[in-house]
């Protein structure tokens, strides 16, 4: 029988105490965030929670454990404990400086949920604390080319939301992130590929800018092999997106339209007040005709 014996030269096997609590709660802010029925309580309890690990974070005497894994899974915690910064200001400009002191070590999903995360939470990119906006860009810069499907579209979709235009991102860090979309388009599920053409969109790239990097045909056949399962805000965003990026429907691929307005009889019934007007307005502009339409029963 092995015996492992603790000394100064070998790591201690056992885990630590504290680090359990914290992934514990951090499990828990993941469940809340899953329950659309979730309580208030239990809710409150998170809230107080988050801002005790907050705390125990950035005190001077903060847990030899806290690595950038940890900071990240707070980021996400205090958005599952819907934390937003009209609300709850001074805690996320805290949670912004612990961020900075971290981004230098951050791995791919690490840099990728925070952005997200901090996008969710109404932080804009304009308001980031003084230093925090250049060591996130060099996180994603660093870590563009281990992005996997989920991690570029969530970070094409934060930058958006933030307010980042495509022509003010640093350096060559655009054509890093053509590449991780390049690389990954193949691998995007119905929800990575409406959030990065709604992104792409909204960033200020246009339709032949995306033919220009010879992308155009691998998006398109990302959309077309999504079309059958998007839902109601998926078929919506890349309408819209297809449209304002200055694509025609005469313009899309041999079937990929016919896919399209399934998609839209398809969820039609889910459609909310946006869905239904965003959809009527691009399927407008891309040139279909309310005959069209009429043809296909919709």
């Amino acid at each position: 029988m092995l015996l492992f014996i603790h000394n100064k030269y070998m790591p201690n096997l056992m885990p630590n105490p504290e680090l359990q609590k914290f992934l514990h709660f951090y499990r828990q802010s993941c469940d809340f965030k899953r329950q659309s029925n979730s309580q208030a309580a239990a809710g409150q309890n998170g809230r107080i929670d988050a801002k005790n690990w907050l705390t125990r974070f950035t005190n001077s005497q903060r847990p030899p454990w806290l690595k950038e894994k940890s900071v990240a899974n707070l980021v996400c915690a205090m958005r599952n404990y819907r934390f937003t910064i009209q609300r709850d200001g001074a805690d996320l400009a805290s949670l912004c400086i612990l961020i900075r002191e971290v981004t230098e070590t951050f791995k791919a999903q690490d840099i990728a949920n925070s952005l997200l995360a901090l996008d969710q939470m109404g932080v804009r990119w304009d308001a980031l604390p003084s230093g925090l906006d250049k060591k996130l860009w060099a996180a994603v810069d660093r870590n563009a080319e281990e992005f996997k499907a989920q991690e570029i579209a969530n970070s094409l979709l934060a930058l958006d939301q933030m307010g980042v235009r495509w022509e003010a991102l640093p350096g060559d860090l655009g054509e890093k992130l053509w590449a991780a979309v390049r690389r990954n388009v193949e691998n995007f599920n119905a929800q990575e590929i409406a959030n990065s053409l709604l992104a792409l969109d909204q960033m200020g790239v246009r339709w032949v800018d995306i033919e220009t990097r010879g992308l155009a045909e691998k998006l398109w056949a990302a959309v077309d092999r999504n079309a059958e399962t998007f839902n109601a805000q998926n078929i919506a965003n890349s309408l819209l997106a297809l449209d304002q990026m200055g694509v025609r429907w005469d313009a899309l691929p041999g079937g990929l339209g016919e896919k399209l307005l399934t998609a839209v009889d398809r969820n039609a019934e889910t459609f909310n007040e946006q869905n239904i007007a965003n959809s009527l307005l691009a399927l407008n502009q891309m040139g279909v005709r309310w005959v069209d339409i009429e043809t296909r029963g919709l």
